[in-house]
């Protein structure tokens, strides 16, 4: 990995894990279940301060974040390029009541700071042409190496008001929705129609990877595009 890119993730980890994701809390026969609590003093503050300075990392591809200077005040520098990143073409312009990239972008610190996961793609999902919505499809697109075995990540984020809203909006964006009235059928992002005729994978650069990543990316890719 880039040295600059390197240095970004130590600062994340170093200066923001710990403000919202404090303890890892986990449930007796449930691996599938985890939960982090947190110190809920200055919560809106400190996850303004996380979500403006990691922007960029979530928005800019790995060409651009390895150009960036971070020398001197860091946090100064990263919130400038946030501002810049916000009137882009890359975040829609909407009420930030709706806004889902709020959700969007503490996902992907979670899955990249957090739980040590890398990003596999730049996008895989695509939006109308100056829309205002997010893209349709998978919030993040990424994989982690677990006994030299790669695994693939799909990951969905829901900010909603109760458990069951989240529930529920999940399993209709993985399993889709049947036709009703007059609203059209909506495709599940699992579902084989969505993933061959809708999904657009853009492999990340390989700043990313390390070469032992690479080592074993490379042949799963061939074998990949044989079988397509």
């Amino acid at each position: 990995m880039d040295s600059t890119l390197h240095d970004l993730e130590e600062y994340f980890e170093t200066n923001h894990k710990n403000k919202i994701f404090f303890s890892r809390l986990t449930v007796d026969n449930k691996t599938f279940q985890v939960m982090y609590d947190y110190d809920k003093k200055e919560e809106v503050e400190k996850f303004v301060s996380n979500f403006t300075e990691y922007l960029p990392y979530y928005v800019y591809p790995a060409d651009v974040l390895e150009c960036l200077d971070l020398n001197g005040d860091v946090a100064t520098k990263l919130s400038d390029l946030s501002r810049t990143c916000w009137s882009g073409p890359s975040v829609p312009s909407r009420d930030s009541k709706v806004n889902g990239i709020f959700g969007e972008v503490f996902l992907d610190f979670y899955e990249r700071i957090v739980n040590k996961a890398k990003l596999a793609s730049t996008y895989v999902s695509r939006r109308d042409f100056n829309s205002n919505y997010e893209n349709k499809g998978f919030d993040n697109a990424l994989f982690l190496i677990n006994n030299g075995e790669i695994e693939f990540v799909f990951a969905e984020s829901k900010f909603v008001s109760t458990k069951t809203t989240a529930k529920n909006s999940l399993l209709e964006d993985i399993t889709g929705k049947p036709a009703s009235g007059n609203t059209p059928e909506k495709k599940g992002h699992l579902t084989k129609e969505f993933l061959n005729d809708y999904i657009t994978f853009i492999v990340e650069k390989n700043a990313f990877f390390s070469q032992e990543d690479k080592e074993l990316l490379k042949p799963f890719f061939r074998e990949l595009n044989t079988w397509l």
